[in-house]
């Protein structure tokens, strides 16, 4: 997979969770948007925190795939849909994920996903996670999800109004 060329990207990250995507403050992972165009989307998405941070009693002391990065990398194709297709979408399928380093980088990640068929209601993406030095970390391939505009307005009704707060004990 190349380096797409890819239009600008209208939204800046806050006015992305703000209007278009549901996810509240602990899986916010998109930081930027390089750009978006009917070829893919590519973006910078940050890492999880330390797994003791999400699960009370890990069984390891460090993820085997970083969580965040994972679903900030649905959440940049759910912004594709969003943007090319006009309705949001839900991931529903994975072919593989190849993995070709142990860690994540601590200091987030690239996400490059190119389209590879959009009909109907149905996407299908190959996805590469790379770090700051453009070295493969993951790639995940015949990623699949389902489009459609009904979602819009769930994804709307989902959102947390901006007088709530997250409260962890």
């Amino acid at each position: 997979m190349g380096e797409p060329e890819l239009p600008p990207y209208p939204l800046l990250r806050d006015e992305i969770y703000q209007t278009v995507l549901f996810h509240g403050p602990l899986m916010q992972g998109i930081e930027s948007v390089e750009g978006c165009g009917e070829r893919g989307i590519a973006g910078w998405v940050s890492t999880a925190p330390g797994i003791s941070e999400w699960i009370d009693r890990p069984v390891r002391s460090k993820w085997l795939i970083d969580p965040q990065v994972i679903d900030s990398a649905f959440q940049l194709v759910g912004l594709w849909t969003r943007e090319i297709l006009g309705a949001n979408s839900l991931p529903t399928g994975l072919g593989s994920l190849r993995l070709f380093h142990r860690d994540f980088p601590e200091q987030g990640a690239r996400v490059i996903v190119e389209i590879e068929q959009s009909s109907g209601a149905r996407v299908t993406a190959a996805i590469e996670i790379l770090d700051e030095d453009r070295r493969l970390i993951a790639r995940l391939d015949n990623f699949e999800c389902v489009v459609d505009a009904s979602l819009n307005q769930a994804f709307r009704r989902n959102r947390l109004s901006s007088h709530f707060s997250v409260v962890s004990s």
